[in-house]
């Protein structure tokens, strides 16, 4: 395992369509963990954490910069205990503490571009995407300290989220799969394009998104309901099972919002820091207990 090198790391470039956050774990609503940008600023910027309503911003881990040539630090995942966070910098996969301290990296030999993380229930294991040498992107799974587990798909798959009850949630041509974790039992969740999928706390549900909304469905793939109607993307469950997160675009840039299970009570949660204009994404909240 090596040590994340000096901070210093470049500008961030991330698709709308950036990763989706990993599975929510049962608990209390806790901190949120975000991307944050810089629109058109040269200071510093990476993932933040923030109380629910979006006070208390705290920048957490490494940074990047414009006119630096480093990657910047993208798709926070909290590990079920709510101790941890994954992510992913320049092609390789990243943990630290909360508050931002203890980070290290990892790549596996023959892989590039890992990426999107999610931590298994036990917290020792990781699962995310990378590419073998042919270019094909498959999931795999690895110990949080970077020891080599398995290849989990053959067949292409990406964005995973691993469930409380040992099931992962990934894309597969343009849907949504579920797969237990020792590769067996693979099916089929949608039928009309879908992605970024992620569990609610106890696996009874998955969000998605689906033509730029987003969508819950139940486990057994019944019960479609759409949740958003002016855009959304990067769906998170909070950890109580009643909201669902997601960041969408507002005259041209992002904000974080939440939304209830009906529809019904839309939410502003943050815009960012203060000073940065607004770009902030890919977020996941904190299990408490």
């Amino acid at each position: 395992m090596r040590a994340l090198p000096p901070i210093a790391l470049a500008a961030l470039a991330l698709a709308l369509a950036a990763a989706p956050a990993s599975a929510s774990y049962p608990g209390q609503p806790g901190r949120i963990a975000f991307v944050q940008g810089d629109v058109g600023g040269v200071l510093p910027h990476g993932i933040t954490t923030a109380n629910p309503d979006g006070s208390d911003q705290r920048p957490v881990g490494p940074t990047c910069q414009e006119g630096l040539t480093l990657p910047c630090p993208a798709n926070p995942a909290w590990s079920r205990d709510g101790t941890r966070i994954a992510f992913d910098v320049g092609g390789a996969i990243g943990t630290m503490r909360a508050d931002g301290s203890e980070v290290q990296t990892f790549t596996l030999p023959g892989l590039t571009g890992s990426s999107r993380p999610a931590w298994d229930p036990t917290g020792t294991l990781l699962v995310f995407q990378a590419a073998d040498a042919s270019g094909e992107r498959n999931l795999y799974i690895a110990s949080a300290d970077g020891t080599p587990q398995r290849q989990l798909t053959f067949a292409r798959g990406g964005e995973p989220s691993w469930s409380l009850d040992g099931r992962i949630a990934f894309v597969r041509n343009r849907n949504v799969y579920v797969v237990d974790s020792d590769g067996s039992n693979l099916r089929r969740i949608t039928g009309k394009h879908a992605a970024q999928p992620t569990w609610s706390p106890y696996a009874s549900q998955l969000a998605f998104v689906r033509a730029g909304n987003i969508y819950r469905v139940r486990e057994a793939a019944t019960g479609l309901r759409k949740l958003t109607g002016k855009g959304g993307f990067e769906p998170a469950w909070a950890p109580d099972g009643k909201r669902v997160l997601f960041h969408r675009n507002d005259h041209g840039n992002r904000i974080i919002y939440s939304v209830d299970l009906n529809a019904g009570d839309l939410r502003l949660q943050t815009r960012g820091v203060d000073g940065r204009n607004v770009n902030v994404f890919s977020v996941d909240q904190q299990p408490l207990h």
